[in-house]
């Protein structure tokens, strides 16, 4: 008989207690009391708000997140796996963070935050042909500021002046961000009106506003939160001048919304490719840990009433461009020669 075995018999009870230390130790640590009540606080607002809450297993997400974050000790840990649950109830819907969560406690990559986005294109235009005004409208992160609105405005103000009779407005690479600089930006070509609103399930409609300068989504007074320039509002000196708006498979999320400002507008005409479909209303509702989940809550409407919740189809679906021809703003550029305000310039 080993060795081993003998010594088994004679200190069994040595050796029992240790092997239920190993087993205890093998075990994952117990999720903290204080993460459960987080969890459970921040599914519950996602389930109150969610614009497809009706649709979802609440019981089976809850499981799912909890198994994700099985002996967390900090609600940061959970960031990774409440990213992912809300991308299963809305995959517009995702959480920001004040710092990058733990790549240990990421399960996939589809859990992980979106990678930051890179810098924004610059504000650019010119006059093509000697009479259509092109503006390339980027996409806007942070909050407003005025230097964004002028500029937008002061390439309007230039092109109209030189004699422009028709416009291409180019978001096709524009992300999205903060809606309202742009549409601040663009108002001059909007004009003054409501031309879209949020649409909210019980709840009355939120229009959406330009008025001298001022760009805001609600009543007719001008909020302080208000997107303006820090000049007097430019106005073109035909009120709605042929626009052809461009878009593309980049364009999401507010760029979708600025197109949305335009359609239904009179003389407007889109052109390029499908967007990225992420049109619909995201509010965001902080938690205690300083992160902010970001839910879809509604869809957005045009100044006519048709609403918009996924992807923009344009009227003319054009090819992308091969790098050699711009396909769809030169299919844009002779729509806007055909135009009875233009054929004759």
């Amino acid at each position: 008989m080993s060795r081993l075995l003998i010594a088994a018999r004679v200190s069994g009870v040595l050796i029992t207690s240790l092997s239920f230390a190993s087993v205890a130790q093998a075990q994952p640590a117990r999720t903290a009391d204080s993460v459960i009540r987080y969890v459970d606080a921040a599914l519950d607002t996602l389930r109150r708000v969610a614009l497809r809450r009706d649709s979802v297993d609440w019981k089976s997400l809850r499981d799912s997140v909890l198994a994700r974050t099985a002996g967390a000790q900090r609600t940061q840990e959970t960031w990774p796996a409440l990213q992912w649950a809300l991308q299963q109830v809305d995959r517009h819907s995702f959480l920001q963070t004040p710092e990058p969560p733990s790549p240990a406690r990421a399960p996939n990559d589809s859990s992980s935050p979106p990678a930051p986005r890179p810098r924004p294109p610059a504000v650019a235009g010119r006059l093509l042909e000697g009479r259509f005004g092109y503006v390339l409208v980027p996409w806007f992160p942070g909050t407003s500021r005025p230097t964004f609105v002028d500029s937008l405005q002061n390439l309007i103000r230039e092109q109209d002046t030189a004699g422009a009779c028709g416009w291409v407005v180019d978001l096709r690479r524009n992300q999205g961000g903060n809606m309202w600089p742009m549409l601040a930006g663009v108002g001059p070509l909007l004009g003054d009106s409501i031309f879209g609103a949020f649409v909210v399930s019980g709840q009355r409609d939120t229009p959406w506003r330009y008025v001298r300068g001022n760009a805001w989504a609600g009543p007719d007074s001008v909020p302080n939160w208000a997107a303006r320039g820090s000049q007097p509002p430019y106005e073109t000196r035909v009120r709605y001048a042929p626009v052809a708006v461009l878009l593309g498979r980049e364009t999401g999320s507010s760029g979708e919304a600025t197109a949305i400002g335009f359609l239904g507008r009179p003389n407007v005409r889109t052109f390029g490719d499908s967007t990225r479909g992420f049109a619909s209303i995201n509010n965001g509702y902080p938690l205690p840990d300083g992160a902010t989940m970001v839910i879809t809550i509604g869809y957005s409407r045009d100044r006519t009433g048709r609403q918009y919740g996924l992807r923009l189809t344009p009227d003319e679906a054009v090819p992308q461009s091969d790098g050699l021809h711009d396909a769809a703003l030169a299919r844009a550029v002779e729509w806007l020669r055909r135009h009875s305000l233009c054929a004759n310039r």
